[in-house]
């Protein structure tokens, strides 16, 4: 069985093709390992993911959405999104238990939120933040409704400069150098969030 590993949506914007693969996965049986960590409470009406809303209620046996708590869902920890009772007996039996009852209690609150009309009102407030920075930035990842923005710049030492100037503006934007990305393609890495106010993401982009 040929197993294929990847992110569902990329760290540095932009996403996996998910339709593309499952084609390949009923095609050859491919088994699919995808990573969601960038699109869990983004994407689906329970913010089950960018990946997960692209499958059928059941994944079946070739297919595990994992994924981080810490960015979307604002917990610790993570999850596994599987097909099977033997997959699910299989990670059971082997993984370690270790869960502060503080990161529990995160968790457990966030869950209240995405099982609630609150979770959509946030995913709309991101769009618009997102597509906001869109109307005054072009990027890459112009038109998709990711919240990650990559902003080229090309010298790695400029990205730093600019980096360092917005840091003293009041805002933390990230550096994306090689071997992240190519050489001579450094740039600016912005995640747009909900709680984002709109005269701050015109001052960023100003």
């Amino acid at each position: 069985m040929v197993a294929y590993v990847c992110d569902g949506v990329y760290s540095m914007g932009n996403c996996s093709p998910i339709r593309e693969l499952r084609q390949l996965q009923e095609r050859y049986e491919v088994f699919l390992y995808i990573d969601d960590g960038h699109g869990i409470s983004v994407c689906g009406r329970r913010g089950e993911g960018f990946a997960r809303t692209q499958f059928p209620p059941l994944l079946g046996e070739r297919t595990i959405v994992a994924a981080s708590l810490e960015n979307g869902f604002g917990a610790s920890g993570g999850i596994l999104m599987l097909g099977t009772a033997h997959q699910e007996a299989l990670f059971r039996r082997h993984f370690i238990p270790g869960a502060l009852k503080a990161a529990i209690s995160a968790a457990l609150g966030s869950c209240r939120i995405h099982r609630s009309a609150e979770l959509g009102q946030r995913q709309g407030r991101l769009s618009q933040r997102v597509d906001l920075f869109d109307r005054r930035i072009e990027t890459a990842g112009l038109g998709n409704s990711l919240p990650i923005r990559v902003i080229v710049v090309g010298s790695e030492i400029n990205a730093i400069t600019i980096a360092r100037r917005l840091r003293h503006g009041g805002f933390n934007a990230l550096v994306t150098s090689f071997p992240t990305v190519e050489q001579r393609k450094s740039g600016i890495r912005v995640c747009i969030t909900a709680e984002h106010e709109a005269p701050d993401i015109e001052r960023l982009c100003d």
